[in-house]
């Protein structure tokens, strides 16, 4: 009926960011040096890209290439999703790691700017490969482990929404 006041606005923020070796594949360079490189791997790999599995940027963001969890980075994304009004952020935990290291640099600065008196989003995760493994780690090392954060986790008629899966995909 018009009223924008029961809407909320959620999104997926993805803490996996240049994981792992210390290469950095930016598939727009990789297509900039040879636009067919894609037409196979031997092109591509000729061309800068990286092994299949490797992972690559499409392009270098706004705060530049980067490792998660970059406080400086996390707290600029914060900054940005506060303003912009952004009530939850959905955590892709679908692989089966919840990428313990980053959620907490990540609750820590939601903690900091909701003691300064901000509306920060709020948290929760979707789950897929290994579910209950998953969900039992992100119960005992995030959840149960810090309960300082009760305050910032996204609820549904009173408790923390998790999207997850019965089988094991």
């Amino acid at each position: 009926t018009g009223d924008d006041s029961a809407k909320e606005v959620g999104m997926f923020y993805f803490l996996w960011h240049y994981m792992g070796g210390e290469s950095l594949y930016d598939v727009s360079q990789v297509l900039a040096n040879d636009p067919n490189a894609a037409q196979d791997s031997i092109s591509w790999l000729k061309a800068g890209g990286g092994l299949v599995g490797t992972v690559h940027w499409w392009g270098e963001s706004l705060f530049g290439y980067y490792r998660t969890p970059d406080m400086y980075v996390i707290e600029r994304d914060v900054q940005m999703l506060t303003d912009a009004g952004v009530d939850f952020l959905m955590i892709d935990a679908s692989n089966g790691s919840y990428y313990q290291t980053q959620v907490e640099a990540l609750l820590s600065v939601l903690d900091k700017y909701a003691k300064q008196g901000f509306d920060v989003p709020q948290l929760t995760f979707v789950t897929k490969a290994k579910p209950g493994l998953t969900v039992e780690g992100l119960y005992k090392d995030i959840y149960k482990a810090h309960p300082e954060y009760d305050h910032l986790w996204y609820r549904v008629d009173g408790k923390p929404l998790m999207i997850t899966s019965t089988t094991d995909a």
